[in-house]
């Protein structure tokens, strides 16, 4: 994408522990600003740059010295982290402010950072590797609205935390942590912003409301599971112990009808009073019920075969939730007047968030204008690329 828009600065929303960054820094030469949330994952970030960068250090010095010809020119720059939330209600202005904010951490002991990021003020493509929930929805708006964003590649996870009119809280929401800009649901004053649906389309369609449950589900891949069912992995029991113990959970407080019991690694490895005691502990209930006591649980648990026979029927319609909800992408920034496609990345195998949704701007050549992706440009609704 930076070479198809001649543009060579990249924001990367979401970065974590910095991967992505330092391929896209270290790795391809290309001026990057990471921005992220969780002080402690821009921390490691900051420590995984400076580690990389000294291996890079060492390598030049070594290669030089076996050829006798010193390394032409510095090693890449460091990519810059920056500690910052990005606001579903706030506007592109703001985010545009946020990403001018100074580097978010620093050691004095290493002396300034050598890094370079994005001079906001110029041409960037943005970009989100699998950014939660309505993070993707918000950097789609961003990129739609913003001069500067020149491009975007768009990575989207975990559906089931998507806002939505029906569910505006959904369970794992970050809640800001600021208050919203001048207190209302949306700085521009335009009403509500939910993460799905995002396009006119979509909202006038009867019947396009997706549970938390549905959203859930298109977050799995039916090849991963295809292998765990061959195998016949002990993995499987996982499903059994998350449906009993939300039985068991709404039958002490039917108010409960949707737990939403987050996953527990490694669940196969525990007894089912193991696994109660944590799954309670993160609904925050009572972690001492004697649910080893209940007399229909055995029967409960014998019944692992019809809830593994039930979730693989439910994961036969993932693609179709997922192709939904990313279709209702694809027609927002059509309707915003923005080529866009959508492509498989990678293999599901490796992940199952394997669709990327690339988007460029409209660049004036000769008189005509046109789009990174070769196309003229067209007018809204019909834009959209099909999913390959």
């Amino acid at each position: 994408m930076c070479d198809l828009t001649s543009c060579q600065n990249v924001v990367d929303v979401g970065s974590g522990q910095g991967h992505l960054t330092r391929f896209l820094s270290l790795g391809l030469g290309l001026s990057v600003t990471g921005v992220e949330a969780n002080p402690a994952l821009l921390s490691m970030a900051t420590k995984l740059d400076r580690e990389l960068r000294s291996v890079a250090l060492k390598e030049r010095a070594r290669a030089g010295a076996k050829t006798g010809v010193a390394p032409d020119g510095p090693c890449d720059p460091l990519p810059r982290h920056v500690a910052g939330w990005v606001n579903p209600w706030a506007s592109w202005e703001e985010f545009v402010t946020l990403l001018q904010q100074p580097m978010g951490i620093s050691d004095s002991r290493d002396g300034p950072p050598e890094s370079h990021g994005t001079n906001s003020q110029e041409g960037f493509v943005l970009t989100g590797l699998h950014a939660c929930g309505d993070l993707s929805a918000t950097l789609l708006r961003h990129f739609a609205r913003c001069p500067q964003a020149v491009a975007i590649t768009s990575v989207a996870c975990c559906y089931m935390k998507l806002t939505t009119l029906s569910n505006p809280a959904p369970p794992g929401l970050q809640a800001p942590p600021l208050p919203r800009p001048g207190g209302g649901d949306c700085a521009e004053g335009a009403g509500p912003v939910f993460g799905y649906p995002m396009s006119s389309w979509v909202q006038g369609l009867p019947g396009h409301e997706l549970s938390c449950k549905a959203r859930e589900a298109a977050c799995h891949a039916l090849e991963s599971y295809t292998e765990r069912l061959r195998g016949g992995s002990g993995e499987l029991q996982s499903h059994c112990y998350r449906a009993v113990l939300e039985t068991l959970v709404r039958r002490a407080q039917p108010s409960l009808k949707r737990a939403g019991i987050q996953t527990i690694k490694k669940a196969h490895l525990l007894s089912f009073a193991e696994y109660a005691r944590l799954g309670l502990q993160r609904l925050e209930l009572p972690t001492d019920w004697p649910l080893d006591w209940v007399p229909s649980l055995e029967a409960l648990l014998a019944q692992q075969g019809r809830v593994v026979a039930y979730f693989c029927l439910v994961l036969l319609l993932a693609p179709a939730v997922e192709s939904l909800v990313l279709l209702d992408r694809m027609l927002y920034l059509s309707q915003e007047g923005l080529d866009c496609e959508l492509l498989p990345l990678f293999s599901p195998s490796l992940s199952p968030r394997n669709l990327v949704l690339v988007a460029v701007k409209a660049q004036q050549t000769n008189g005509a204008s046109r789009t990174a992706l070769g196309r003229p440009s067209s007018l809204p609704g019909s834009g959209s690329g099909s999913p390959r």
